[in-house]
């Protein structure tokens, strides 16, 4: 089965467990919404294969570490939200360079 033609990827609240994994290229994706999961892990430097994606939600999930800068070549990312997280967010003047807004109750922010 292909999933080429996904244009919503919506897993919220399905007790999901184990890391992100990598995005492939050519996919169609305009919403990732994994939120109140047990995911772990840090976002994948692949994110730069999400050209399409505008929604991007990780919230209330163990993910760990920095934003990849990567984040930033996200053309179309309209909104991330990454609250409840154990991230710490350190970015790098390259992130801003996209225009776009972050939501992180209740996060650490460096």
């Amino acid at each position: 089965m292909s999933l080429s033609n996904l244009l919503e990827l919506v897993l919220d609240r399905n007790k999901l467990t184990g890391c992100i994994p990598e995005f492939q290229s050519g996919n169609k994706l305009n919403i990732i919404s994994m939120g109140r999961n047990n995911i772990d892990g840090r976002i994948p430097s692949s994110v730069t294969n999400l050209l399409k994606v505008t929604v991007f939600n990780l919230e209330n999930n163990n993910l760990s570490g920095s934003i990849p800068s990567e984040i930033g070549m996200m053309e179309k990312l309209e909104i991330i939200v990454l609250g409840r997280t154990r991230y710490c967010y350190r970015f790098t003047t390259y992130f801003f360079l996209v225009s776009f807004l972050i939501c992180f109750p209740y996060s650490h922010i460096l």
